[in-house]
């Protein structure tokens, strides 16, 4: 019987690392019992631990460490071709095309900064890369959302005439397929702070003044949650 007590509690203390947890010795009914909780009120507690669940191996976010690209790989992208870019640090998990400059986001890479845990948004132009921009994380991860929406839509090669006026811009609160209606297709989209930015440009300020200018929408979603004029 001994034998059978001291080999349960050897498998079970050996066990311990991959859970981490604390083993108690309880005398109960059926005989001395080997426990990660207290089984009895006069449970002795033989090793402490802090119970370690399959979350607490992934990172802070809950994305798994393997899952996660060395951020140090993101020094020697500089200035080089999209192919070099995936051999080294693969394939973004979103990216979308805004005036000609494609945009590459990695969610799953983190640098901290200033205390800040930031991403990286890669920009090449003409099949280069020229510039890294480093975002904070849950932006990043809202960005990747809003990209992957906007990674079939085409920017038109020119800015087509407008029909309508600045003063038939107040549109918040109102869908996309409301504004498209209205409006028609935007003349760019693009991600900003984790959200879709729709751009109309050359917009009359009013049918009697020939001055434009350009209305930036920000969807919430498939609602208009902003307009703003520049």
């Amino acid at each position: 019987m001994r034998k059978d007590i001291l080999l349960a509690l050897g498998l079970l203390i050996a066990a311990s690392p991959a859970v981490a947890g604390s083993i108690y010795k309880c005398n109960t009914q059926e005989g001395v019992v080997f426990s990660q909780t207290p089984c009895a009120p006069d449970a002795v507690k033989l090793q402490s631990g802090t119970a370690q669940t399959s979350s607490q191996s992934a990172d802070a976010q809950g994305a798994p460490a393997a899952n996660r690209i060395d951020v140090g790989l993101f020094d020697e992208v500089g200035g080089e071709d999209a192919e070099t870019i995936v051999a080294t640090v693969g394939h973004p998990a979103a990216r979308y095309t805004h005036d000609g400059t494609d945009r590459w986001l990695y969610p799953n890479t983190v640098k901290i900064e200033d205390g800040r845990r930031l991403s990286p948004e890669l920009l090449l132009e003409n099949g280069k890369h020229f510039q890294t921009t480093w975002i904070l994380e849950d932006v990043m991860r809202r960005s990747v959302e809003v990209a992957k929406r906007l990674a079939d839509w085409r920017q038109p090669e020119s800015v087509r005439d407008k029909v309508f006026s600045l003063a038939e811009t107040a549109v918040k609160g109102q869908s996309k397929s409301q504004v498209v209606g209205k409006f028609g297709q935007p003349d760019a989209k693009r991600v900003f702070d984790g959200r879709e930015i729709w751009e109309y440009r050359k917009v009359k300020f009013s049918t009697e003044s020939p001055s434009s200018l350009t209305v930036f929408l920000t969807f919430d979603g498939s609602i208009v949650s902003q307009s703003v004029v520049n």
